[in-house]
């Protein structure tokens, strides 16, 4: 793999943990066992949309192949009824992080859903990493 520095995004999110969570030789044993397809994202273009800081093109170009042994359907719905201009799966899960465009909207979205998941988190971005509030 080629690893390369990339502008930081300038948004807010909401991280939703509410699964358990599996290891991640477990996760790619499962997807191992799901077959591999032909799917793959555009990491270029999704590169450009973050380093043009376009939030809404960030959002349509997220993309995980994990989502296909961990499904987080509901959550990422819940996340962008409230707002979110994408929403992505974690890493292997089982968390879910929707991306805002300013963090009074992120904090809003958080409270309508932290009665319905365990783990609810509005949070925002930095040159190196993120700043929970």
């Amino acid at each position: 793999e080629k690893v390369s520095s990339v502008k930081p995004l300038t948004c807010a999110l909401v991280i939703i943990k509410d699964g358990i969570k599996s290891s991640t030789g477990e996760m790619y044993k499962k997807l191992d066992r799901a077959g591999l397809t032909d799917r793959r994202g555009d990491v270029e273009k999704l590169i450009k949309n973050i380093e043009e800081n376009n939030l809404s093109l960030v959002g349509k170009t997220l993309f995980n192949d994990f989502e296909r042994v961990c499904p987080c359907d509901g959550i990422k719905a819940d996340l962008l009824s409230q707002g979110a201009v994408g929403a992505c799966l974690s890493g292997s899960g089982p968390s879910v992080f929707g991306i805002f465009e300013n963090t009074e909207k992120a904090m809003r979205a958080a409270k309508a859903l932290e009665n319905k998941y365990k783990n609810v988190f509005a949070c925002e971005t930095e040159n190196f990493g993120i700043k929970f509030e």
